[in-house]
């Protein structure tokens, strides 16, 4: 994947287009060690890494501990743990994913159930804490299947897109947005 140019330089296929390489593809054999250490760990970290993986690759603390159900001493622990575990890293504004694909694979492995209403309980958090926060309430809400809240979170995330001409990013939105009020059962307000 890795390309030299008559100067001796190298480059890759998304070098114009990304910045940190997410999109490369890992051995299959990461995937796999990634896998094994998350069978290895104890039921409570486990739990709270697919909590974390719901909020995002990103997230904070005062946003974890809030939705984590936990008291802050024990959120403390288990994220410190994590750290040390090597499944997250402590960042400026609170933590992420050690990798993409560790976030990836936790959050593909919580069963449906629980995935929903994890992003139920996240999208209530942020609707009460962040109601100014619509990208965010969108995407919660959308991986929540609350459809209504979903296409108007959608609708004003594609709106402030748009205030700042990302026409793509908008029509995203607003695609989700109808696909939200499909998925509604119909009505006159729909």
């Amino acid at each position: 994947l890795l390309i030299r140019d008559a100067s001796g330089g190298w480059s890759t296929p998304w070098d114009e287009t990304t910045r940190d390489y997410t999109e490369l593809p890992l051995p299959p054999i990461v995937e796999k060690v990634i896998t094994n250490r998350l069978k290895h760990l104890p039921a409570s970290l486990r739990e709270s890494l697919e909590g974390m993986a719901a909020l995002g690759s990103q997230f904070d603390f005062t946003t974890l501990a809030a939705v984590s159900g936990m008291e802050l001493p024990a959120t403390l622990e288990i994220t410190r743990e994590l750290i040390h575990r090597s499944f997250l890293r402590e960042t400026g504004e609170g933590y992420r994913f050690e990798h993409d694909k560790i976030h990836q694979i936790v959050y593909a492995e919580i069963k449906a159930e629980k995935r929903i209403r994890l992003h139920r309980r996240i999208a209530a958090h942020l609707a009460e804490t962040r109601p100014a926060e619509p990208n965010a309430l969108a995407w919660q809400f959308w991986r929540g299947e609350e459809w209504e809240l979903a296409a108007h979170y959608n609708r004003l995330a594609g709106e402030n897109a748009l205030r700042v001409f990302a026409n793509r990013e908008a029509v995203t939105y607003f695609s989700r947005a109808a696909e939200a009020l499909d998925r509604l059962p119909p009505s006159a307000d729909a």
